[in-house]
């Protein structure tokens, strides 16, 4: 099992100069609930994913420089606003096995919040002093919230085939990976074909990793989730592995689970996943999973052999392997 440990270790001193500058963009010292707000997201920093991303993208053409420190910073801005506003909408009460911020601050506090750090987002951008940058993460903004309008309209009434969950995956989570990987590129001057390279890898590596995720609504512990395991079902989410299990079976039997995802119930629940298990569903996403993979990996192939490229497959590969 490849530890992501492992593949951070050439970009500790970055990602440890990384969360300095993310912190100093976000506090202020001048208003009492932002303050507050930021104390207690402080203990609550994820993988660090995308800055990771952004550093190894920069070391395959080059040194991390001040560029790159303001790319990553700006990605997990937009990415961390996009989480807020999203935790308010899915109703959701916990955020890597802590409780989430609307569940302590409220929804207003909490969209107000994902507001400010999308607006610190936009000053970065301006200080980046790259019109490329802010094209690049204004596309990359209209695409996630044009992701999350899509499984909104979808939930509603349990409508989701493979392709239109392939183009939403791509636009929540694709988008956002790959803003992550040519941006690292652009901050050391990579040329077009260069840039093409990381946007492709981005791309797949991001669905990839969505697949991955959906599939331990299905196969993981709450323990190491830090998350229910099947939350997404509860917020009437249908993923891959129930989309495929669907295309195997009978109408009546998709009106049934269909059913039981429409009002949840934890039995219900229950009887859903062995569904999407027996009828392939989990073993199908697993393998498209790794498939995705593959893909963002053959685009790293412009790349010259390197510690950098052999890093990035590595990150790939803990991107379907991982538990958690």
């Amino acid at each position: 099992m490849i530890r992501l440990d492992d593949v951070q270790e050439l970009v500790k001193p970055e990602l440890a100069e990384f969360k300095r500058r993310y912190d100093e963009a976000i506090k202020t010292g001048k208003s009492p609930i932002i303050d507050q707000v930021v104390r207690f997201l402080a203990g609550k920093r994820g993988k660090m994913l995308r800055p990771t991303l952004t550093y190894l993208s920069a070391r395959l053409l080059g040194e991390s420089n001040e560029r790159t420190h303001f790319a990553a910073v700006v990605v997990e801005l937009l990415h961390n606003a996009t989480l807020l506003h999203d935790d308010v909408v899915d109703g959701s009460d916990k955020r890597r096995g802590m409780p989430s911020l609307n569940a302590i601050f409220g929804n207003k506090i909490s969209v107000l919040f994902g507001d400010y750090l999308l607006a610190n987002s936009l000053l970065a951008m301006l200080e980046c002093g790259d019109t490329r940058v802010f094209e690049v993460l204004a596309r990359t903004a209209r695409r996630l919230a044009k992701g999350e309008l899509d499984q909104a309209a979808r939930s509603r009434n349990l409508d989701m085939d493979e392709e239109t969950y392939y183009r939403m995956v791509s636009n929540k989570t694709g988008a956002l990976v790959a803003a992550s990987c040519v941006l690292g590129g652009l901050s050391n001057r990579a040329d077009e074909s260069q840039v093409e390279a990381l946007r492709a890898f981005g791309e797949a590596l991001g669905v990839a990793f969505q697949i991955q995720d959906d599939l331990l609504d299905y196969t993981g512990k709450e323990s190491i989730l830090g998350k229910p395991v099947g939350e997404d079902l509860k917020e009437r989410k249908i993923t891959l592995p129930l989309i495929h299990a669907f295309a195997q079976s009978d109408s009546q039997d998709v009106r049934e689970i269909k059913r039981m995802v429409a009002r949840p119930k934890l039995g219900e629940l229950r009887k859903v996943a062995r569904f999407a298990q027996e009828r392939g569903g989990v073993d199908y996403a697993r393998q498209r999973a790794r498939e995705f993979s593959a893909q963002a990996l053959q685009a790293l192939e412009v790349f010259p052999d390197s510690q950098v490229r052999r890093l990035l497959h590595d990150f790939s590969s803990f991107a379907v392997e991982r538990t958690h």
